[in-house]
Parts: structure tokens; C-alpha cells; sequence
């Protein structure tokens, strides 16, 4: 079984323990007691077994953390307040990934909505290609790119179960001069490809222009009901705008979206600390896309809020109201444990904001070694994206016309 998590970037500060330190981030208030909303998790597993090891939660922005209830192979959590957190611990022999999010009730549930799919392994054939061309076949949600000259072919996991097949032909400099487009169909041993055949066609193009910093390079892909396929990767939008391929309209369906990513360089912004930005974006319509241009922000800072038990940190940012989750991430060089907080912007208030690595010493299940300890290298990371759960989760939300930026400073360090 493979296991996508569709919330990853769901947040806030807060909670917990008994080591004396008061953990900021709190500023939202705890809302009035209401009717009780559970929230069930349910992990994704392989031959039967899951990696998570410890569930919690703390109900309301200044509650206690508590265990979650084990029921069969899920967990279940309880809040009485409109706002909260969650945690979530997985084992990777032997090392430890831990991730807690605060927001709403209702990013909280899709940040535990997890989509479980199984695989079936395949192979995707592409019939005559010539010297400098290449084929990108995309099944599902997986894709392979093959390069000539000559009949190629490549392994890849696809969805079980009926899905769409989108191949593209290109050359080196990633123009796509046909397209190969089938729906409803079987992964098992789909059909060679052939590019000289009668359902190949011809893309349309259009283009798509930055106002602000043209990225390094940047990929396509094309989101049907029952896919999301890789169109054209690297492509370099030198001068700022980029010539875009896409489907004609009478191959397309409604609803279906365009989906692109752009890739900066990192820069380094303070002693090994580089940030990395990104954009993302959803359009219906190639013809003349313009991406706004990245906004100016400063550096968060972090100092160490407490090494009882663990440690944890304490990060403060002045974050533009149009950035709607953040996180702060801790890893070890040396025991391989990472903890990563994700903070919701519908969880705090104002736009100077104070967040803390939550304390879940004490809290019944959960083992203190399974966090980064200090005494070692590590990575300290800290980022911020202009959508939050409830927009989409670890991605930008899929609606035409959202454009949005994310923005990550990371260095190596001692802890």
C-alpha cells in the first residue's frame, strides 16, 4: 500500500508540558466549549503494519496533550473547542518523524485525511523515437520519461484500477511537438506508444509570463478527474516567459486543470541558513498566464526555548496576512529523528507571530528519544506558504486560477 498525506502544511503553536516554559503562540484564545467533534486518523499500512507509533492532541489553544484512542487500526481524538492540535509519530527504524499541527478543528481533519492507494507494477512502451527526442508517459499519478533513438520502454507503479495515460514527445530543449492521450483504461501492459499513429495530435500552446524574478526552471503537469500527469519538466523561462503546451479543448474535460511549479536557486541569506522559494499554480487555460512576483520578507528568528526532555525551539516572524500556514522543522545528523510543527494562520492572530515546538514530555505513549536531542548536528528549517490545510494541504488547493508561493529557510547547525 502506498499512502499520499493530502495535509501537510496545517498550523500553530503551543501546548503541553510541564518544563516551566510558557509556550507562545497562544494568542488566539480558546473558543467556547461547544458540542464535541471527533476526529478520526486512520494511517495507511503495508502488509498490515503502519509506521505511526503515537497519536495526540490538545483540545483548544491552551488544553492539555493527551494520547489518542486506539479504535481498531485507527485513532480518535475528542475537542470540544473550535480550535487545536494534533500529533502524529512515525518509526523508521530507528529513526523517528514527528509532525504536529494546530489549526482549526477543520484543517485538523484534513490534515489527518490520508488518501491509501495500491499500486501495480507495469511497463510503459514508446514505439520510434529519433536521435534527441523524449517520450514522458504518465499512468495515473506516476510517470516515466524515456529518451531515443529507438522503441524504449520503462517500469513504473501505477494506480490500480482504471486511469487515464497522457504521453508527451519532446525534444532537448523540452519543446512538445505530439501528444497521446487515453482514458478509462487498464495499467496492466498498456499498448506501446506510437507517436506516428493516428491518435497521436498536435498541442496547443499558449504562455505563461512572471512579473516579478523568472524562476531556474519549472514543470507542467495536467490534472484529470482520475490523474495528475507530468506534461514537461526543466523548462527554462529565460527572459521571464515560457511557451506552454497543452491539450486542445475538444480533448479535454471539464474540470480538467493545468498545474505548474517553478524552482529557484537558493540564496544565502545568513551563515548556512539559504531560503528557497517556489510557486505553484492552477489554470484552465494556458493563454497568457501571469505569475505575481514573490513579496519581501524577513528572516524568522530562532532560539532554543527549552532542551528538557528535548529539545524545542522558539521562532518569531513577521508574516504578511497573505501567508496562511508556517512551520518550524528540527532534524539530527546523528540519531536521524525530525520534528516538524506546522502553524495555521486561522489558529493565530496579527501578523507578529510567536510559535514554540510543542512539549509532549509526560503525555501518556510518548518517548522523549524519538525528538531530536541536543549535542548533535543538525538542520533547522522554517518555511511559509500561502495556503494552509483547508486550501489544500501540503499543496496548493486544485481551483482554476490559484496561484500561490511558498517560502523555506534551512541551514545545517549545531542543536
Amino acid at each position: 500500500m502506498a499512502a499520499t498525506s493530502l495535509g501537510l502544511l496545517t498550523l500553530a503553536a503551543c501546548g503541553g508540558g510541564s518544563d516551566g516554559i510558557t509556550d507562545p503562540g497562544t494568542n488566539g484564545g480558546t473558543p467556547p466549549a461547544g458540542p464535541t467533534t471527533t476526529l478520526t486518523f486512520t494511517p495507511c499500512a503495508t502488509a498490515g503494519t503502519s509506521p505511526v507509533v503515537w497519536v495526540g492532541y490538545q483540545d483548544g489553544t491552551t488544553g492539555t496533550w493527551k494520547q489518542a484512542t486506539k479504535v481498531g487500526s485507527s485513532y480518535e481524538m475528542k475537542f470540544a473547542s473550535a480550535k487545536g492540535a494534533a500529533a502524529i509519530t512515525e518509526e523508521y527504524a530507528p529513526s523517528h518523524e514527528t509532525y504536529a499541527y494546530y489549526g482549526t478543528v477543520d484543517e485538523l481533519q484534513a490534515s489527518l485525511t490520508y488518501s491509501c492507494s495500491s499500486q501495480t507494477p507495469t511497463t510503459v512502451q514508446v514505439k520510434g523515437l529519433q536521435a534527441g527526442q523524449i517520450a514522458g508517459v504518465s499512468l495515473g499519478f506516476n510517470s516515466a520519461y524515456m529518451y531515443g533513438p529507438g522503441d524504449q520502454s520503462s517500469n513504473l507503479n501505477a494506480r490500480s484500477g482504471t486511469t487515464t495515460l497522457l504521453a508527451v514527445l519532446g525534444k532537448t530543449d523540452t519543446a512538445v511537438t505530439k501528444m497521446v492521450l487515453r482514458r478509462g483504461i487498464s495499467p496492466i501492459a498498456p499498448a506501446p506508444v506510437d507517436f506516428s499513429a493516428t491518435e497521436a495530435f498536435s498541442p496547443v500552446t499558449g504562455s505563461l509570463r512572471f512579473l516579478g524574478e523568472a524562476p531556474r526552471d519549472m514543470s507542467m503537469w495536467y490534472r484529470t478527474a482520475d490523474a495528475r500527469h507530468q506534461m514537461a519538466y526543466g523548462l527554462k523561462p529565460k527572459s521571464g516567459t515560457v511557451t506552454l503546451f497543452g491539450l486542445p479543448d475538444d480533448r479535454r474535460q471539464p474540470g480538467e486543470l493545468y498545474e505548474f511549479y517553478t524552482y529557484y536557486d537558493p540564496q544565502l541569506v545568513s551563515g548556512t541558513t539559504f531560503l528557497t522559494r517556489g510557486s505553484q499554480g492552477y489554470v484552465s487555460s494556458i493563454a497568457n498566464v501571469e505569475v505575481p512576483a514573490f513579496e519581501t520578507l524577513t528572516m524568522p528568528t530562532n532560539t532554543v526555548a527549552s532542551t528538557t526532555g528535548y529539545l524545542r525551539l522558539r521562532t518569531t516572524f513577521t508574516a504578511p496576512a497573505t501567508l496562511k500556514s508556517f512551520y518550524v522543522g528540527i532534524s539530527g545528523d546523528t540519531d536521524d529523528n525530525s520534528f516538524y510543527t506546522y502553524f495555521s494562520r486561522a489558529y493565530l492572530t496579527g501578523t507578529a507571530l510567536d510559535l514554540t515546538t510543542p512539549n509532549f514530555t509526560g503525555v501518556a505513549g510518548w518517548n522523549n528519544g524519538w525528538a531530536p536531542r541536543t549535542g548533535q548536528n543538525g538542520r533547522i528549517s522554517t518555511g511559509a506558504a500561502s495556503w494552509s490545510a483547508n486550501d489544500g494541504g501540503y499543496f496548493l488547493k486544485a481551483l482554476a486560477g490559484n496561484i500561490g508561493f511558498n517560502y523555506s529557510w534551512s541551514g545545517k547547525q549545531p542543536l
